[in-house]
C-alpha cells in the first residue's frame, strides 16, 4: 500500500513514459536521436526536479535539474530554429499553404 501512495510515483511515471516515448520516436517513426533528445530534454529535467523535490532529495539536485532545463531549452529552440539574433526576421514556424499556380493561358 505504501508503494501505491509514494510521493515520488507519480513523476517517476512520468520519467518512464517520457523515456519510452523518445524510444519510440527514434524507433518508430525514424526521428534523429539528437532531435528527439533536444525536444524531450527539458521536461525531462523538470519532472527531474520535482521527484527530487518530492522525496525530499538535496536542495542541489533540485537546483541542479532545474538548472540543466534552462540550457536544454536554449539548445532545443536553437535546434528548432525558434528564435533569431538580433535584426534577423522571425522565422516562419507554420508552412505557407502554396498557392497553384496560373497560366498564361488563363
Amino acid at each position: 500500500m505504501d508503494m501505491i501512495l509514494a510521493p515520488t510515483l507519480l513523476a517517476d511515471v512520468v520519467l518512464v513514459v517520457m523515456t519510452l516515448q523518445g524510444v519510440w520516436l527514434v524507433l518508430r517513426r525514424r526521428d534523429r536521436a539528437i532531435d528527439v533528445v533536444a525536444a524531450l530534454a527539458p521536461g525531462f529535467f523538470l519532472a527531474l526536479a520535482v521527484r527530487s523535490a518530492l522525496a525530499e532529495a538535496p536542495w542541489t539536485h533540485v537546483a541542479l535539474a532545474l538548472a540543466l532545463s534552462g540550457p536544454a531549452h536554449l539548445f532545443d529552440m536553437g535546434r528548432r530554429g525558434l528564435y533569431a539574433r538580433a535584426g534577423d526576421e522571425a522565422p516562419q514556424t507554420t508552412p505557407r499553404a502554396r498557392r497553384p499556380e496560373m497560366s498564361a493561358s488563363e
